[in-house]
């Protein structure tokens, strides 16, 4: 039911951040794990096939900063159990990838994210 997804779609609040966010991605993966319900054959409606779509820039930036620098690509055990748990619902996962145009007038990103978007030498 197209009208009923957009219509649920369209009433999902998105949290406004000034300035930085952080990026919870396994806590986050592991409450959809918790919520979503098994996925089906998709053969009928109520047996339908279910698929999370992240958009990410591939960067972790975990909460709270108290730990300290937590920046860096997504690669953590944490990270990958996360997504475990949401695939062994049935769910498939689906990723768009978008990179960082480089700013290297912004302090913060200079210091946190460029040395992780830089092409090596």
């Amino acid at each position: 039911d197209l009208a009923a997804g957009l219509t649920a779609a369209l009433a999902i609040q998105t949290p406004v951040v000034a300035n930085d966010g952080d990026t919870a991605f396994p806590s986050a993966m592991q409450s959809l794990a918790n919520t979503l319900t098994n996925a089906g054959s998709g053969s009928t409606r109520s047996t339908a096939r279910k698929a999370v779509i992240m958009i990410t820039d591939g960067l972790q930036d975990y909460p709270p900063r108290t730990k300290g620098n937590q920046m860096g690509p997504f690669s953590n055990t944490d990270a990958i159990n996360a997504c475990n748990a949401v695939k062994s619902e049935g769910i498939s996962i689906y990723i768009l990838y978008t990179p960082y145009a480089r700013v290297l007038n912004n302090p913060f990103y200079v210091s946190n994210i460029d040395q992780y978007v830089r092409t090596p030498p």
